[in-house]
């Protein structure tokens, strides 16, 4: 029974473009032959993959597919890419770490066409992972690209890519002309930079807004009091109004990430765990008892901190 070509890429019926070949560079770089060389399986995958996208993103095709299924992307495309008699193993993929080539558009650039036509390179795509202050503040990288030099040999070359204030996880930065030279005289390729940011060990990023937990004894808790907050922004001073209760959120109004390409900032998010005490002095002790009977609270003696 012929595989479903959505199920194969992982994405729903409704995909549009850009999840597709999101899913599909996903998938080509975890199954691609150079990284498993001599594994059958691997090589069998990567053609269905590719034979899945190819017909998912061309609308004609996916049309005809979504109707009539395989047969019908088939007729509408006459025929196509099945990967059937691919050399995988002349193939360079650049799977090392420093980026890896937009594996569908080397495979079917030019095909069809005019042997001596100019053809734009390939384009590249690396990922970079940088700091929960670097993606907030916007920084600075040099990325080390592999890419083929005169005669055939490969060359790597430092490139700098500048991350502006505010990116977020699996935010995508474009480099014009970055990517592998043009074939006959066509334009360089494009450079795509992945951005992964790494977690932070206090706060928690929602979009532009950043969240953290702050603790306050139980005396503070009831009878009120201020505390320092960390935030991306700076110390912060925080009232705690008395009666405060456990995970009681309070908002620090544009204390959280710089909005990309915009002055406005996001908010920090302050959720308050209240401490109980686990130790008394023999002081402490007698004041919680005397409070207690002052409420009128039935304190059963000899458990917990009247032992």
């Amino acid at each position: 029974m012929a595989k479903d070509f959505y199920e194969i890429l992982g994405v729903k019926k409704d995909a549009d473009e850009s999840d597709i070949k999101r899913a599909y560079r996903r998938l080509a770089m975890e199954w691609h032959p150079d990284k498993h060389k001599g594994d059958k399986t691997a090589e069998d995958k990567f053609k269905e993959i590719n034979k899945a996208y190819e017909t998912l993103s061309d609308p004609q095709k996916k049309a005809a597919y979504d109707q009539f299924g395989e047969a019908g992307s088939n007729f509408a495309g006459g025929g196509g890419f099945n990967g059937g008699g691919f050399d995988f193993n002349g193939f360079q993929g650049n799977f090392d770490g420093q980026g890896f080539a937009d594996i569908f558009e080397a495979f079917f650039t030019g095909f069809g066409g005019r042997p001596n036509a100019p053809r734009k390179g390939r384009n590249l795509e690396f990922e970079l992972k940088i700091g929960f202050e670097e993606a907030a503040f916007g920084c600075e990288k040099e990325l080390l690209i592999t890419r083929p030099g005169a005669g055939g040999e490969r060359k790597q070359e430092n490139i700098k890519v500048k991350i502006p204030a505010g990116v977020d996880n699996d935010s995508v930065v474009r480099l014009s002309g970055k990517g592998d030279p043009g074939v006959n005289g066509g334009p360089s390729g494009d450079l795509y930079v992945h951005i992964r940011i790494i977690p932070h060990k206090e706060f928690v990023r929602n979009n532009f807004d950043v969240h953290s937990t702050a603790e306050i004894s139980l005396l503070q808790a009831v009878l009120g009091s201020e505390i320092k907050v960390k935030t991306i922004q700076g110390e912060v001073t925080l009232k705690i109004p008395a009666g405060t209760q456990p995970g009681k959120v309070f908002k620090l109004k544009s204390y959280g990430v710089k909005k990309l390409h915009a002055e406005e900032k996001g908010d920090h998010y302050v959720k308050i765990n209240v401490v109980i005490p686990t130790k008394l002095s023999k002081k402490e002790k007698t004041l919680y008892q005397n409070l207690a009977e002052e409420s009128g609270l039935e304190i059963q003696k000899g458990k917990g901190f009247w032992k």
